[in-house]
């Protein structure tokens, strides 16, 4: 079966169609059910899905009771999952710029001349610790390279 890949635009939109469509639904189902002001209702709606519940509002029907149940615990997968796209979608953004990044472009000079001294049976390292040692190396690298710029001190 093949493997079905969305773009984080893609899941941005999604999410926030379906925050939308939470909203609008909790609206007019409220302002039905607990016979509330449009403006009430979307208060409520939004104060549920966002978790805050100050409780200056709560429903009095079994069933109000029920949907904001119900809306609770879509409201926060929705934002949680809304939140996780967006978080991915920042760190891949820096992940480029890194890998664009003058300073990367030296680290894989200095990485390929690690790279030379590949040991063999009779040496001390394996290729599984060679490649351990590789990325704490560029994580060391890219840290002290980036603290020494933004923080201007000296490692």
């Amino acid at each position: 079966m093949a493997d079905i890949i969305i773009d984080s635009k893609t899941k941005i939109i999604f999410a926030a169609v379906f925050v939308i469509f939470l909203l609008g639904t909790g609206t007019l189902v409220f302002h039905e059910l607990e016979k509330w002001g449009y403006i009430d209702s979307f208060y409520f709606t939004t104060v549920t899905l966002t978790t805050i519940g100050y409780g200056d509002l709560v429903p009095h029907t079994d069933t109000g009771k029920l949907i904001t149940s119900a809306f609770a615990i879509l409201g926060v997968g929705t934002f949680l999952f809304a939140l996780s796209v967006i978080a991915q979608n920042y760190f891949d953004e820096r992940l480029k710029k890194f890998k664009d990044h003058p300073l990367r472009r030296v680290a894989n000079k200095s990485i390929h001349h690690v790279k030379k001294l590949k040991f063999n049976k009779e040496n001390l390292i394996n290729q599984k610790e060679h490649k351990v040692f590789e990325r704490k190396w560029i994580i060391k690298f890219f840290l002290q390279t980036i603290l020494k710029r933004n923080l201007k001190i000296q490692i």
